[in-house]
């Protein structure tokens, strides 16, 4: 979403900046980000 506001030039500063901090709210400490909640070590893909 963000590549796409970005590509169509659209100036949405601040949804820009929510789905940003969402994205790093999900990201695990070792950089991955987990598909289901039991997996252990994340999913860097």
């Amino acid at each position: 979403m963000i590549i796409l506001l970005r590509t169509l030039n659209l100036h949405e500063e601040e949804l820009i900046q929510q789905l940003t901090a969402r994205i790093i709210s999900r990201q695990e400490r070792n950089g991955a980000w987990k598909l289901f909640n039991d997996e252990e070590s994340g999913n860097l893909s």
